[in-house]
């Protein structure tokens, strides 16, 4: 029995489909039970068809995008929610054109966000504005914003429950 090439690489990332893989792939009319594929319309001759298809499906040129994000974008996370496990991470192409691997068309996307992304749930500036955002924070919390105030309003809440807590104990005891 021949022994193919593992679809993970070394870094954890699906490697990219080559000739070989395909070939080894069993043609849809034998997977697919007649009634199905007749529904579905499905013929002997569109088998070849679909090896054309997915011989051009190679020419994306997969590989050269991954590398070209890994280049740019170091960190490497979902753009939208943050995961980072390389092997469930893929490069988006951002105008749905698999060859235009220019940097600023491309952003690593999970596999439920991609679907979202291609589906037009997300506008091209979200994916741009958070794939800046994370690149930037290389995934740490930046509070300061938020936060820039928190003694002083800390400080104002200590006084007015002290002031409270004293007030309660003068009613209680002329009360009392």
């Amino acid at each position: 029995m021949k022994k193919s090439k593992p679809l993970v690489d070394k870094d954890g990332e699906v490697r990219e489909l080559l000739i070989e893989d395909i070939k080894e792939f069993r043609p849809v009319t034998e997977i697919v039970p007649s009634s199905l594929a007749q529904k579905l319309g499905i013929q002997r001759s569109e088998t070849a068809a679909l090896a054309v298809a997915d011989a051009r499906l190679l020419s994306r040129r997969q590989g050269e995008a991954r590398k070209i994000a890994a280049e740019h974008y170091p960190f490497r996370c979902c753009v939208v929610c943050g995961l980072q496990l390389p092997a469930s991470l893929m490069v988006a192409h951002l105008d749905h054109h698999a060859g235009n691997n220019d940097p600023d068309n491309i952003a690593y996307l999970c596999g439920t966000h991609h679907w979202m992304y291609d589906a037009g749930l997300y506008p091209v500036e979200a994916i741009k504005l958070l794939r800046a955002h994370w690149q930037e924070t290389l995934g740490k919390p930046d509070h300061k914003p938020r936060m820039k105030d928190a003694g002083v309003k800390a400080a104002r809440a200590r006084k007015r429950s002290t002031a409270a807590r004293k007030a309660w104990q003068t009613r209680r005891q002329s009360a009392g």
